[in-house]
C-alpha cells in the first residue's frame, strides 16, 4: 500500500498515480490532513485514479 497525501496526490501528474499503482500486489490510499480538507474535485479526480480512501479529514458533524 503507498498512502500518499490526497490534495498533493490530486495535483500531481496521472503519470503519479499510474506509476505506484503498476506495482505488483500494491494500492493507494488517500489521506488528508485535518488542516487541509479534502474537496469533492479531489475525491472526484483521485477516485477515477483508482485511489482507496481511508481519511478524507474531515471534522464529524462537518
Amino acid at each position: 500500500m503507498f498512502a500518499v497525501r490526497g490534495d498533493l496526490a490530486a495535483r500531481s501528474g496521472s503519470e503519479f498515480l499510474e506509476g505506484l499503482a503498476a506495482v505488483e500486489n500494491s494500492y493507494v490510499a488517500a489521506w488528508w490532513s485535518g488542516d487541509v480538507p479534502s474537496t469533492q474535485d479531489e475525491i472526484e479526480t483521485l477516485r477515477a485514479g483508482g485511489v482507496t480512501f481511508f481519511d478524507v479529514g474531515q471534522e464529524e458533524g462537518r
